[in-house]
């Protein structure tokens, strides 16, 4: 067996692992994890059967979750470890993403880079209700996707102490945005199963509002008062203070003010942040206030604002999955005889935008690498073509702009000046709206206040999400970031990335429950 990976990215290895040395690969897996030996065994007397379920069809990926025997051979395991140990550094992270990439194995075809189609939990995960590590409290920060899912998961797991917090107060976070209800960007059918019910999205390109039917379906369950998730805790979180088993939450809450609260396991799923900075320095630079941007995310173009905007140039600064929401619907109102224009500005380079996807522009469904544009879904290739291709001024990508900025005419309009990275200057007139669509994440002093370090644009968290900690080899037990404020991890904003962490840190969560029961026993 070589020896340049950790346990962890061996059992993710489709092509078969021995079932001699399987044993041992787990014991060193948890043991990487920091999970402590007892803890895993009263795992394994106490809930052999879901435990070792959850093992296989997460921690190993084996899609149909069965390992005859796992954990009757994990109770007699004498391993001694033999491979590297787990640090949770990004090369160790991506090796145990890539480990499934790599397999030829059938029955893994749906698990791709950090994405899969679909979260099942059957019947055979279940914990018993008597169980006392479900009676650990459970608190998740955000109701979006990310919070969502959680809580859907280990409610059908059997945790019933869970609380979850979110600033509007009510679940689906962004999809409650009627700006969403313009996306078309899904790549495939998506799937959660759980022992009572099962939703699903369907094949691409899905819309806006089957992604709101799927997240609302989730919150009902199977339909009865007693599967329906607990109501949301309308709060604003204002920073974390991480720790063991042990963490502190600072929240205002519109009837308390500002207030703390502690749970021994917390779940950081804030959501998609704030927009991306006007100015970045490896992007576009400019001068233009925040304010002269008119938009900073899609939207519906009405026919009363495209009656005012004729002889008129919408400008889209950015290329992004919105950007291209925008265009299909310029496309389509020029096509209908709109008297319309508009321009794309990027800093991406023709060669960039001919091979978009050698060029990591465009995602690559076929390794599950699903965070860029989606050119393979035909009305969203289709419409990218026909920008790349224009030679109108009407119709026009701007590529390698280096620097841009708006002015405002003597006769009331605005215009827009676009520099190449060559030097070469080009003027907007008549701008009817600006929209800087350079997409949204958590800002790093955000993730620094939430106790989640960052360094060179990563969120410092495993594999499977537990944060960790700034020193030596060291997590906060317990503490977990899933969704966007895992900046930089693969697919963190996608939902096929967000359906594969939840599943990637079930296993760990019931370890830590585990381990807090333990220590309140004590």
């Amino acid at each position: 067996m070589a020896t340049t990976i950790p346990a962890l990215a061996y059992l993710k290895d489709g092509r078969g692992v021995e079932r001699s040395v399987l044993p041992g690969l787990l014991t060193q897996a948890f043991a990487d994890k920091l999970i402590p030996p007892h803890v895993v065994m009263d795992l394994l007397q106490q809930i052999p059967g879901p435990f070792a379920r959850l093992l296989a069809l997460f921690w190993m990926r084996e899609t149909d979750g069965l390992i005859p025997g796992l954990h009757e051979a994990l109770m007699q395991s004498l391993w001694i470890p033999t491979l590297p140990h787990y640090q949770g550094t990004s090369v160790e992270n991506t090796s145990i993403d890539e480990r499934i990439c790599t397999t030829s194995h059938a029955r893994r075809a749906l698990v791709g880079r950090g994405s899969c189609f679909t979260l099942q939990l059957d019947q055979w995960c279940q914990i018993p209700a008597h169980t006392p590590l479900l009676q650990t409290p459970v608190l998740i920060l955000g109701a979006g996707p990310s919070g969502l899912l959680t809580a859907r998961a280990l409610f059908d797991l059997g945790f019933r102490r869970i609380t979850v917090l979110d600033e509007q107060g009510s679940y689906g976070g962004i999809w409650n945005s009627p700006q969403v209800q313009l996306t078309r960007t899904n790549p495939f059918a998506l799937r959660y199963r759980g022992p009572r019910f099962s939703a699903s999205v369907p094949p691409a390109p899905g819309s806006g509002k089957a992604m709101s039917a799927f997240f609302h379906r989730l919150v009902e369950g199977s339909g009865g008062e007693d599967d329906l998730l607990p109501a949301v805790v309308q709060a604003q979180v204002r920073g974390v203070i991480a720790g063991d088993l042990s963490h502190a939450v600072l929240l205002r809450d519109p009837s308390w003010g500002e207030r703390i609260v502690q749970s021994p396991l917390l779940i950081n799923a804030l959501g998609v942040g704030v927009p991306r900075p006007l100015s970045a320095r490896h992007s576009m630079q400019t001068d233009a206030e925040e304010q002269a941007v008119d938009q900073r995310w899609q939207e519906a173009l009405r026919e009363e604002d495209l009656a005012q905007w004729q002889g008129q140039r919408l400008v889209f600064v950015g290329l992004s999955a919105s950007t291209l929401t925008m265009v299909q619907q310029a496309q389509h109102a020029i096509d209908r005889g709109y008297d319309l224009s508009y321009t794309v500005l990027t800093h991406h380079d023709p060669a960039s935008l001919l091979d978009p996807v050698a060029s990591g522009l465009a995602r690559d469904v076929r390794r599950g690498d699903l965070d860029g544009l989606a050119l393979d879904l035909p009305a969203v290739r289709e419409a990218f073509r026909r920008l790349c291709g224009s030679q109108s001024q009407r119709e026009q990508m701007l590529p390698q702009v280096a620097h841009w900025s708006i002015r405002q005419e003597g006769d009331g309009n605005r215009s827009l000046m676009a520099t190449s990275k060559q030097d070469q200057v080009l003027v907007l007139p008549a701008l009817a709206r600006v929209y800087g669509l350079l997409g949204y994440e958590q800002p790093i002093h955000t993730l620094n206040a939430c106790g989640i370090g960052v360094i060179e644009g990563r969120a410092l968290v495993d594999v499977d999400g537990e944060v960790q900690a700034a020193h030596e080899r060291h997590v906060h037990r317990g503490y977990f970031a899933l969704g966007p404020v895992a900046l930089g991890h693969p697919n963190a904003n996608s939902l096929p990335g967000i359906l594969y962490r939840v599943g990637e840190l079930l296993p760990t969560l019931i370890a830590r429950a585990a381990e807090y029961t333990t220590i309140a026993r004590s």
